[in-house]
């Protein structure tokens, strides 16, 4: 809320939220197998996408891809621990960016699975087009708002010059049993 965003509907998501498919017990259950529906029943109660009610939309953000698709929404945000942003929006047509981890505040935050705190989500947008997604990034990633809240997320902010000339980097760090290993690839 801090940029002015109202939230207006909730959507579906499925049991446990571990899940490429989108029905719960609540909602309606059926089982996919390569994206299409085992179930005749399929569009009686799970979400599926708008242009084909036969097709999953994805999961575990699923029902967000779907509401995207049907120009129900400008823009939401997912949760992604194995795909859950990723899936829908490809099953979808829809852009979706899984960030690094902890790009977004966890504070206050319960962990994806309690007691499972190696398992790390990670909050990213969904949106029709690759360019609203990252201006949505742009615009939280252009403060220090939250690094001066929250101590874990990196003071890392957007940098223009490099998004404008289409460069990228990607960075991973690891432990070793020696000390911290650092990668950085750049395009």
């Amino acid at each position: 809320l801090l940029l002015g965003f109202v939230p207006f509907v909730q959507t579906n998501v499925p049991q446990s939220l571990l899940s490429y498919s989108c029905g719960n017990p609540i909602y309606g259950n059926f089982e996919v197998l390569n994206g299409i529906s085992t179930n005749s029943k399929a569009t009686l109660g799970t979400t599926s996408t708008p242009s084909d009610p036969s097709r999953t939309c994805g999961g575990s953000s699923g029902g967000e891809a779907a509401l995207l698709a049907a120009d129900g929404s400008l823009i939401g945000i997912g949760g992604d621990v194995g795909g859950s942003i990723r899936i829908p929006c490809h099953f979808t047509g829809m852009a979706g960016i899984k960030p690094s981890h902890l790009r977004f505040s966890h504070r206050g935050v319960p962990g994806a699975v309690p007691g499972r705190p190696l398992i790390n989500a990670n909050e990213g947008p969904m949106t029709k087009d690759i360019q609203t997604s990252a201006e949505f990034l742009k615009e939280i990633w252009s403060t220090r708002w939250i690094t001066e809240h929250d101590p874990y997320v990196p003071p890392v902010l957007w940098n223009e010059d490099m998004y404008s000339r289409g460069e990228s980097t990607v960075s991973a760090t690891t432990w070793t049993m020696t000390g911290l290993l650092l990668l950085q690839l750049s395009r």
